[in-house]
């Protein structure tokens, strides 16, 4: 079949980034890939989901559904008629009802390739897929066999040489060795690597060397110099196979011997994508996959802002080079890649930019926007990767899936469910206690659980928003409860689903909600968690927006489109540009201002005036 000028789409997601900070840098000439996009074609305001969490909202872009329909409701859903803790994972392709525009493309004969795109994973209809569901939200890949860890040594180092099948071919003073086992996630035999420590020159150096051929395996550090990729064979989910890991020395000192050390996910090399032979092809070219750009060493205190960085420049690398040998050396019709660290970056830096919270320190402002910008830039590049490797023939949109707003606060309501008498807690206040408990909180969510049927849990569901509405945080008087009501209410949004809770509640600018232990309310720490969020904060506050960008062949040069329009809007808009039908599940509609030429007489027109 002949390919048609305009009828290719090529889709780059950038996780939470802000509309106020992106069109800060667009103007500033930070982000000059997606300055360029914007101006010779169309940008819109676009409406998240409720909640507005990464997996909701990145389901609701490729399926055009809210998440009621779409299925995929957070990133743990709890299930009807099941215990409050039996939650099952809202990150997998096999969770969502609706059709996603890569099967749909599938559908219409279009050749589709996924990267690392939210529940995308696992999936065979596509040309080719990567693992979806990692990554972000503290979700480990079901390809790792390891996790990202730092490592310390003050334990003694072995001065004679372990059996490592020959003695690596160091040329160094009076090594020492060790082994290092990084616990296996599977609960299979740990991940071993070798290690010796020594003096090269005038500075102190550290081997690391693996299975199956330790000498050909070993890499030479030195203190904060990241290694390549080191292949080791290990037990993962699917039995010994090869995978890749990198290596830190964090800090090194051989009188006495001491070592901190960093390791990235230790990742499986194959599996993940389909079909395996197309992976292969593009493995040989992008490389092992680097991934897990989460922020919980950093805010461990285990690696600096530098340490992560680094793992968002190896995150963004590969990106670039997998994204660039897919759309170099395949026939294609629709490419989507996402990239999350930009969301990271936010619930970093926030506190240290936004003045309105408690701790903010003026004096490092300027250094956290500069950190902000470096991160923004970052998305930048793999921009310019897509669009020159796409080609001029080829239609690119760049968008978000919610925007940010400061968390200063959390407030943790199972606390207060209990101090209205409506939670018990079991096992010295570790558990909770389903026989004696009315309600629980969990996300934007009350689960009420009465046994008295249907007459008590509206009396109760009455009782739970009124008071909510009416808490107030002790140390300011304010509200942290914005809106609060039955899930019905909500049904405009799609926020009434199966998973969600008996009541729907929205907080208020600066207020998170967690589901663990600890204080009502508490004031975040910069550095050391998140300040800034988005998950239980009103979709319809025009800080939680977020953006798309288009330009092609196909798309309008229209400039700012009048809004805002929604998340379920995107589907049947990259389904026109495709020249296809959108999905029968859609509820969203083509954005027709953003359509130019043969794409505004395609299936978009028309789908709409049958709604």
């Amino acid at each position: 079949m002949a390919e048609s000028k305009g009828r290719k789409v090529a889709l780059v997601g950038i996780d939470g980034f802000s509309p106020v900070a992106i069109e800060r840098y667009l103007e500033a000439g930070e982000m000059p890939a997606l300055a360029a996009i914007r101006a010779r074609g169309a940008a819109v305001s676009l409406v998240s989901t409720l909640p507005a969490t990464t997996p909701v909202a990145w389901a609701s872009v490729s399926t055009g559904c809210h998440p009621a329909r779409s299925g995929i409701q957070n990133f743990l859903m709890p299930r009807r008629g099941r215990v409050f803790d039996d939650r099952v994972p809202g990150v997998y392709a096999r969770a969502l009802r609706a059709e996603p525009i890569w099967r749909t493309a599938c559908l219409n004969s279009k050749r589709a390739f996924v990267v690392k795109f939210p529940v995308s994973y696992p999936c065979d209809e596509l040309a080719l897929r990567v693992d979806g569901a990692a990554g972000w939200g503290g979700i480990s890949c079901l390809h790792e066999c390891s996790a990202a860890s730092v490592s310390t040594w003050p334990e003694r180092f072995e001065t004679s040489a372990p059996d490592w099948r020959g003695r690596p071919p160091l040329e160094v003073e009076n090594p020492r060795y060790a082994f290092l086992e990084l616990p296996n996630i599977w609960g299979k035999a740990p991940v071993v690597v070798a290690l010796a420590m020594a003096k090269r020159r005038a500075d102190a150096v550290l081997a690391v060397a693996a299975e199956p051929d330790w000498d050909a395996a070993i890499q030479v550090l030195s203190v904060g110099e990241m290694s390549a990729p080191v292949l080791l064979s290990a037990e993962g989910r699917r039995g010994r196979e090869q995978h890749a890991v990198r290596f830190k020395p964090l800090g090194l000192s051989l009188e006495p011997p001491e070592l901190r050390l960093f390791n990235t996910p230790v990742h499986a090399l194959a599996g993940h994508s389909s079909p395996e032979a197309t992976w292969r092809r593009h493995l040989a070219a992008a490389g092992p996959i680097e991934e897990q750009t989460d922020p919980s060493l950093l805010f461990a205190g285990h690696i600096d802002l530098a340490t992560h960085v680094e793992r968002c420049q190896l995150n963004l690398d590969w990106l670039c080079r997998m994204s660039r040998s897919i759309l170099e050396g395949e026939r294609w019709d629709l490419f989507m890649v996402q990239l999350h660290f930009v969301d990271w970056a936010h619930h970093i830096l926030q506190a240290s930019i936004d003045p309105r919270h408690p701790l903010h320190d003026s004096s490092r402002a300027a250094e956290a926007e500069s950190q902000l910008r470096k991160f923004y830039h970052m998305a930048d590049e793999l921009v310019a990767v897509v669009a020159e490797a796409a080609g001029p023939d080829a239609n690119l949109i760049v968008m978000g899936d919610h925007g940010q707003d400061l968390h200063h606060t959390t407030i943790r309501l199972n606390e207060w469910l209990a101090d209205e008498g409506l939670l018990r807690w079991a096992d010295e206040g570790r558990t909770i206690d389903r026989e004696r408990t009315l309600a629980i909180a969990i996300g934007n969510g009350l689960y009420i659980n009465c046994p008295d049927g249907t007459a008590q849990s509206a009396t109760l569901i009455e009782l739970l928003v009124r008071r909510l509405l009416a808490l107030r945080d002790p140390r300011t008087g304010e509200r942290p409860v914005l809106v609060a009501g039955p899930a019905d209410h909500f049904a405009f949004v799609g926020a009434n689903g199966d998973s969600m809770g008996d009541v729907v509640f929205c907080l208020a600018s600066g207020y998170q909600a967690r589901n663990d232990r600890g204080p009502l309310f508490k004031i975040t720490v910069p550095g050391r968690e998140f300040t800034s969020g988005h998950d239980h904060f009103w979709p319809l506050d025009p800080r939680l927006y977020t953006r798309l960008y288009a330009a092609g062949p196909s798309v309008a040069c229209a400039g700012p489109i009048a809004g805002p329009n929604s998340l379920i809007d995107v589907a049947p808009t990259v389904a026109a540009l495709l020249g296809i039908p959108p999905s029968p599940d859609v509820q969203g509609h083509p954005i027709a201002a953003l359509l130019a030429g043969d794409a505004q007489t395609n299936w978009g027109p028309v789908m709409g005036a049958a709604a």
